[in-house]
């Protein structure tokens, strides 16, 4: 795809061929022509920023959410982060005997990527296939296809990141997969087939 009549194309023809009972809404689907915000296109680099600002009266205020750590929304990381950090927080606030001061909300930030913010960073380029994780990256896709044990468990990870904190080779990938699976990674791997091509679900068809 290189613009919004090519989009529309791809998107059209994936209906005819695949899902043909919703063709006739999206046949009627045309291109704006004149709007020049019809395509855009960009990208997400995640950033973890300095957690703790001061106002101009001299108060400490603490970056929640998206305004601490930035992630690719592709692995739904964003507001749930926010949130979970939120919820640390308050427990953490809770039962702190002292001043909120830059020293605690800093604390309490780096205890709170320590536990998770880092593992969901990972997860994220995980899902975005990051070069980074070339080596064993695509193992995991690959064992997903071949058992939905794991691949239940692969889908977890948005929700926990943080088994995959330590996985950073391929032994350490095969090991995850091992556990997640029940059985022995190389086998789980074996029975990978690339997909060739795609064809159309018998469901609806054996369900009738």
């Amino acid at each position: 795809m290189t613009d919004a009549v090519s989009a529309l194309r791809i998107v059209t023809g994936l209906h005819r061929d695949y899902i043909d009972w919703d063709l006739p809404e999206v046949s009627r689907l045309r291109v704006i022509d004149e709007d020049p915000h019809s395509w855009l296109t960009g990208a997400v680099t995640q950033v973890v920023r300095k957690p703790v600002g001061t106002t101009a009266s001299g108060h400490p205020v603490l970056a929640l959410g998206d305004t601490a750590i930035s992630y690719d929304p592709i692995a739904g990381q964003g507001a749930q982060g926010g949130l979970i950090q939120t919820a640390d927080l308050v427990r953490s606030a809770a039962s702190h005997d002292g001043p909120f001061d830059t020293e605690w909300l800093t604390t309490s930030f780096e205890e709170f990527y320590r536990q998770r913010g880092r593992a969901a960073q990972r997860v994220t380029r995980l899902f975005l296939s990051d070069p980074a994780f070339a080596d064993y990256g695509s193992l995991f896709f690959a064992a997903a296809s071949a058992s939905p044990r794991f691949a239940g468990k692969l889908v977890g990870l948005l929700d926990d990141p943080a088994p995959f904190e330590p996985v950073t080779s391929e032994d350490a990938a095969k090991a995850l997969i091992t556990e997640f699976a029940g059985e022995p990674a190389d086998e789980v791997l074996s029975r990978f087939r690339p997909a060739g091509r795609f064809e159309r679900s018998q469901l609806a068809r054996s369900a009738a």
